[in-house]
């Protein structure tokens, strides 16, 4: 083996280790992996993202998962508990909204998704990402405060592939027609 090609080789390496690393330092939100360990240890091996700094003590959140329910509220701590607990029992991808407090004691609203697997040594690893949903969730409550203030009801009907129909939205005041 040529040294030459050996440098290039690694120059070419550290080339990619460092655009990965600005990558994931700058995107919005927050990249993560999660790991179960047998013992029932939660911890998170690697968190990056821009949200990081946002975030308190994000060195013992990657130490011990639990540290969450710090800086999330009781309600939303039992979602992520609840979402957490179905992907063990069916190692099936999460899905779940909930609220965090920030360094600066702001709440925001935050989307988390996930993808479990099992490795080797009998521990579940989840890949996922957290996106901040702040706006949405305040467009949402919006929503439903101009709704109840209309008389009758106001809902979006969607019809699923499978040809069911779904109402992922109905609100409304039903109060003002019983007179």
């Amino acid at each position: 083996v040529d040294i030459h090609d050996r440098r290039s080789d690694e120059l070419r390496l550290q080339a990619m280790e460092e655009r990965l690393r600005d990558m994931t330092e700058r995107v919005p939100g927050l990249l993560f992996q999660q790991r179960l360990e047998k013992d029932g240890r939660l911890w998170h091996p690697y968190m990056g993202g821009a949200l990081t700094q946002r975030l308190p003590d994000i060195e013992a959140i990657k130490l011990n998962a639990l540290y969450l329910a710090e800086i999330v509220p009781t309600k939303d701590y039992a979602a992520l508990q609840a979402a957490l607990k179905s992907s063990v029992k069916n190692l099936s991808p999460y899905l779940v909204e909930y609220r965090v407090r920030l360094t600066d004691g702001q709440m925001i609203w935050l989307r988390a998704e996930a993808r479990p697997h099992r490795v080797d040594d009998g521990a579940i690893v989840w890949n996922g990402y957290s996106a901040e949903i702040t706006r949405e969730k305040m467009a949402e409550q919006r929503v439903r405060e101009i709704t109840e203030r209309l008389p009758g009801l106001v809902f979006q009907q969607r019809l699923e592939k499978d040809g069911r129909l779904s109402y992922p939205f109905i609100g409304g005041n039903l109060d003002v027609l019983k007179d």
